[in-house]
């Protein structure tokens, strides 16, 4: 079994059709009040959970060898925002907790292109800029 959180996102759900496509079962986590018509047609088992929440993590990832982590919010705002903050960081954080506790062995994180460094304009931008732990843009980048 295969846990993804995010899975109503863009690519969470392009993930589970994947993971689906290879024969993979398919858990994924569903926020209250998230709206699931992007996985409605798929052959999941969904449960209720949220990032903030470690007990629901854990009751998640019950029976599961591999976590996919693409729950976050985004906000392109600039500034503080202690709900992007919460979700982003600490869900996170709840997430690795409870795969330690859960004994999943694999766990695979998924960020976005806002984690690493600028470049200038006409630069392609990929791993290679490394994280830029300073970038001030805004709370989602940060």
């Amino acid at each position: 079994m295969i846990l993804v959180t995010g899975a109503t996102g863009h690519i969470g759900n392009v993930l589970g059709r994947k993971l689906l496509d290879q024969g993979e079962k398919v858990r994924v986590l569903v926020c209250r009040g998230e709206d699931t018509i992007p996985i409605k047609d798929l052959d999941v088992e969904q449960v209720d959970g949220d990032v903030l929440d470690l007990a629901s993590l854990e009751h998640a990832m019950r029976d599961v060898k591999t976590v996919y982590h693409l729950a976050g919010i985004i906000s392109i705002m600039p500034g503080r925002n202690p709900f992007v903050w919460r979700v982003n960081v600490e869900g996170t954080r709840n997430v690795l907790a409870a795969a330690r506790r859960a004994g999943i062995r694999r766990l695979v994180y998924t960020s976005s292109i806002h984690a690493i460094a600028r470049a200038p304009h006409g630069v392609t931008m990929d791993e290679s800029l490394g994280f830029d732990q300073n970038n001030p843009y805004g709370e989602y980048d940060r």
